[in-house]
């Protein structure tokens, strides 16, 4: 199986399982629509599964390979894989005070902003090139999640203090940045962190630690550890949709990067809602079928063939616009100015032919002449000599 082959079906996975969180999540809140559930309990337990499959997969495939990846893990290296668990721990903490300052819609469009910051540190951290092109795409694409949630975004606003929408917003701002940094050093673990390692084994050193944070998490919130109340198979089916969610984004890091996983997520959005819109009789309003329109331009812009075009120009960002511009524009011209061109020169190079040839024939008479001259002189003296 190709590599394309993985990143498209991981790419996908990760759409249908965000979506399918989205619903089974709706239908798991209570009458008050609040979750019977601690989730912190739901997290640990996502985590759990992760860290079982991902063994199970590494015991399967990997343990017998030719290398197999425990000879690169060491103290420093597991230690190196406790840092993306921490930032994520960090990260639901700042949600839960986000929610506390913002409306959901508000809430919504602000976390958005991690678009934005995966893609800076995309280009910066990592060192991907991006061209203009696909550049346009990420803004199109954060636009997208702002205009569908504009028509909310405008009402919470007259009902939102002004002093808690920044508190809300400058939280998000941070976190936003706490996401690409803890999705792209992600992504360098899995890629260039002993590149020949096993994903699973990876994974495992990740997932080991998630657990044990998450696990932490739930002894500090919760009093009755270990009772799991609420956990219903409805739950369970979360948990491990969940577990999938996560899985499939490791493949993700492993054969694309956190770009797609943006452009997955927001997909995600948009079926979500559809979905919600036959089974919760959720309105479908102008806003969100402008964004969607906008989503799929950026979505064609970032992945369409042009960029491979762009790439071989062999220029950096900033010029291989205009120049792929300018040649698809003014093609025809160029190609009218070039045959003109061509016609001229190879009148000229006719003519030169032409001036080179009368001069070659004017050689041969003179020397024809000389020689002739040389002949009859010669005849003479003989005559003189008799």
């Amino acid at each position: 199986m190709s590599d394309r082959i993985k990143r498209i079906g991981a790419s996908v996975a990760l759409t249908g399982f965000v979506v399918a969180q989205t619903v089974m999540i709706r239908f798991s809140r209570g009458d008050d629509g609040k979750l019977p559930y601690n989730p912190a309990a739901a997290t640990f337990l996502n985590e759990l599964i992760k860290l079982i499959v991902s063994l199970a997969l590494w015991w399967a495939y990997d343990k017998d390979s030719e290398y197999n990846g425990l000879a690169g893990v060491n103290a420093f290296t597991f230690c190196m894989f406790s840092i993306p668990g921490l930032i994520y721990a960090l990260q639901n903490t700042l949600v839960f005070y986000a929610l506390v300052f913002l409306e959901a819609p508000t809430f919504q469009v602000f976390a958005s902003l991690k678009i934005v910051t995966t893609a800076i540190l995309f280009r910066v951290a990592l060192r991907r090139i991006l061209t203009v092109v696909q550049w346009v795409a990420l803004a199109q694409l954060f636009l997208s999640m702002v205009i569908t949630k504009m028509g909310a975004l405008l009402k919470d606003s007259h009902r939102q203090q002004r002093e808690s929408l920044l508190y809300g917003a400058a939280i998000l701002l941070f976190n936003s940045w706490l996401s690409a940094i803890s999705g792209i050093f992600n992504e360098w673990l899995v890629k260039h962190q002993d590149s020949k390692a096993p994903l699973m084994i990876k994974s495992i050193q990740l997932y080991a630690w998630g657990t044990l944070l998450n696990m932490v998490t739930w002894i500090a919130t919760d009093a009755n550890v270990l009772k799991f109340e609420g956990i219903t198979p409805l739950v369970w089916c979360i948990i491990l949709n969940n577990a999938a969610v996560g899985l499939s984004v490791a493949f993700i890091m492993k054969y694309a990067d956190n770009i797609v996983k943006c452009f997955s997520t927001a997909a995600a959005v948009f079926i979500s809602a559809v979905l919600s819109s036959f089974l919760f009789k959720f309105p479908l309003d102008l806003p969100f079928m402008v964004g969607l329109f906008v989503y799929s331009t950026a979505f064609f812009l970032y992945f369409g063939n042009h960029n491979p075009i762009l790439r071989k120009e062999g220029l950096d960002d900033a010029q291989a616009l205009p120049c792929v511009l300018a040649e698809r524009l003014l093609g025809c011209a160029l190609e009218e100015e070039d045959a003109g061109n061509e016609a001229k020169t190879t009148k000229e190079q006719r003519q030169g032919d032409g001036d080179g040839t009368a001069v070659m024939e004017l050689g041969e008479l003179l020397d024809d002449e000389g020689t002739n001259v040389a002949v009859t002189t010669k005849n003479d003296r003989k005559v003189k000599a008799r």
